[in-house]
């Protein structure tokens, strides 16, 4: 019907594949992005052992009650555990980069 999957313009153009994302970026930018990638998929694994943990704690002691004060507060070790993954990973990245300006 259409023929050409864009009339507007002269050129067709294309989705970009992930690899081709990747490979412009730099160094420095490929590493951002895979630590933003390990925090994100740490924090979820977080989130969902924190929720379970307060479902399993609901379902033991039947006369609590949920709330979001009580669920912080029993999630805090979950919380300290990501901000101590956070900053280890944050310090880890600081060291790269200094090192890879370095090297340069």
């Amino acid at each position: 019907m259409w023929g050409n999957a864009t009339p507007c313009f002269k050129k067709k153009h294309y989705l970009c594949t992930m690899e081709n994302i990747i490979q412009t970026f730099t160094k420095e930018e490929q590493a951002i992005f895979i630590m933003a990638l390990c925090l994100l998929l740490f924090a979820i694994v977080m989130s969902y052992a924190m929720v379970q943990d307060y479902r399993i704690y609901l379902d033991e002691n039947y006369k609590a009650r949920y709330s979001f004060c009580d669920f912080i507060k029993r999630g805090r070790y979950y919380i300290y555990l990501f901000l101590g993954q956070a900053f280890v990973i944050i310090l880890e990245f600081t060291v790269y980069l200094m090192a890879m300006r370095e090297y340069m």
